[in-house]
């Protein structure tokens, strides 16, 4: 038995129903989860050393606005403006959480809790000492969350916390001014 043709519309329709070419669509990124809570502010200040230190101002305003103030050693002297991505400021938010920032005393040390120990009638504590150093670039970093503002000074001694770091360096990455500094 000899089987009918297909005719030409059916087999375009076939033909049609099976493409899988290069005109579909990618699946949109999945948007950042908007942090819900007081706007946000920070203000980072890097201040002078001995040698050629940048110094300068950054400020994060909660709708996005970015102002700079070059002062010294940097290659945008004076001030600019730029934009900070909404996604941007929600993850720097994020990011303050993570590195406990809220938590830390005004020299950006967490609390320690001395270490005891007893031995017979004799009771022995060790406390956290502080490094003082000099020739550093200090950050003096403060940040408004609502009505709530803490600030802290970085000496950027040899015993800094590697969060804190951190912190610094992605409110710079983010805000996008690696071209204002210079370095």
């Amino acid at each position: 038995m000899e089987r009918p043709a297909l005719g030409p519309a059916l087999s375009l329709s076939l033909l049609a129903g099976c493409w899988t070419g290069s005109t579909a669509q990618p699946a949109p990124p999945e948007p950042v989860p908007r942090r819900e809570g007081p706007p946000l502010e920070i203000s980072l200040e890097r201040g002078p050393c001995f040698g050629s230190c940048p110094v300068y101002k950054l400020e994060i305003h909660g709708d996005g606005r970015v102002d700079w103030l070059g002062q010294q050693h940097v290659a945008a002297a004076g001030a600019r403006a730029g934009r900070i991505a909404p996604a941007d400021l929600d993850a720097l938010d994020r990011e303050l959480d993570a590195a406990r920032f809220f938590d830390r005393d005004a020299f950006g040390k967490l609390p320690a809790e001395p270490t005891c120990v007893t031995q017979g009638n004799t009771r022995t504590c060790s406390f956290v000492s502080d490094t003082i150093c000099s020739d550093t670039s200090p950050t003096l970093l403060i940040v408004r969350r609502g009505a709530r503002v803490h600030r802290l000074r970085n000496d950027h001694c040899s015993d800094e916390d590697p969060a804190l770091v951190e912190l610094e360096r992605r409110i710079l990455e983010r805000a996008g001014v690696a071209a204002w500094i210079g370095r």
